[in-house]
């Protein structure tokens, strides 16, 4: 079946998008960026030694091919699908990696500028969301293949709502992460939770960069929070919005620890790394979450409720 192909190959490619972020994140804190200092070539070669930071960018450089030409295949069988969203979320992804080439070759012939590299992360995450929605996408005509358009109940539209607006908070987080880590900001405040002994330093420079990622941080776990009570209101009902939003509350203190931690172990590379995998975890949960509530045939069919919920089910949330 055409759509099951589609669904292992979307979710394949989502796969190696994060994977080669998290590899991108490993180049990025190892500050082996410009081990290869020109491109598309590697030290005017195109097999370099093989060895120290070289090996470790050019590794980057060769996954980052083999994950654009998966891009491609599945954009290829989501055109062949015929479905417009389908089609579009193809379109955006093709779009994302030829953006993503460019400034992946700009971020080494500018040696590494904050913006260019916090752009490349930008789209690279961009381009993670367009296949993982794609994937959420490509499931709805393999649940129901002959079922009519469902319309989103007033309880599956608010949680959606909630959910996107998760979505759109910890990518504005985690894209502003990777600029105070470009920037050298990211020991403008050396102590957590504290910045530089006190609860509001002088707001300007590096330090004012670093407070506001956090500070948004803070600001995604209370949204966290809130999606978590819409989901409990209707938790008999809608069990996988209950499991979803809890998934991502527990994975956002995860990411608060590891941010403190990386800030307190002045940023290992195995930190900085595991705290972008945590964050970029939220954002495909958040995602999922969102697109669900949305289209609610792909949670599969709902759940009985009894006449309780029921009744509380049919008032807008």
């Amino acid at each position: 079946m055409p759509s099951r192909a589609l669904l292992g190959w979307s979710l394949a490619t989502t796969v190696g998008v994060y994977l080669l972020m998290l590899l991108g994140g490993v180049v990025s804190s190892s500050g082996a960026g410009l081990a290869c200092p020109d491109w598309p070539l590697c030290h005017g070669r195109l097999v370099p030694p093989l060895e120290g930071p070289v090996l470790l960018e050019y590794g980057h450089r060769l996954m980052a091919s083999l994950v654009g030409v998966m891009v491609v295949v599945t954009a290829g069988l989501a055109w062949r699908t015929g479905r417009r969203e389908i089609r579009a979320a193809a379109v955006l992804a093709l779009l994302l990696l030829l953006v993503q080439v460019v400034l992946g070759g700009f971020t080494v012939l500018l040696h590494l500028p904050p913006a260019v590299s916090s752009a490349h992360l930008a789209v690279g995450l961009a381009l993670f969301t367009s296949m993982l929605g794609l994937a959420v996408l490509v499931r709805a005509p393999i649940l129901q293949e002959a079922a009519a358009e469902t319309v989103p109940a007033p309880a599956e539209a608010t949680l959606g709502r909630w959910a996107l607006s998760a979505a759109g908070l910890t990518y504005f987080v985690a894209v502003l992460g990777g600029y105070v880590r470009h920037s050298g900001a990211a020991l403008a405040c050396p102590d957590w939770p504290l910045c530089q002994g006190r609860l509001v330093p002088e707001l300007s420079g590096p330090v004012l960069v670093h407070l506001l990622h956090r500070l948004s941080a803070l600001a995604l776990g209370l949204v966290l929070l809130g999606l978590l009570w819409q989901a409990a209101r209707h938790r008999r009902a809608r069990p996988w919005a209950w499991s979803g939003a809890g998934l991502a509350l527990g994975l956002w203190l995860v990411q608060a620890a590891l941010g403190g931690l990386t800030v307190l172990f002045s940023v290992p590379v195995s930190l900085a790394t595991l705290h972008l995998a945590t964050g970029s975890l939220i954002l495909a949960t958040v995602l999922t979450m969102g697109l669900v509530a949305l289209r609610p045939e792909l949670a599969g069919p709902a759940a009985e409720a009894g006449p309780a919920t029921a009744g509380r089910e049919e008032a807008p949330a």
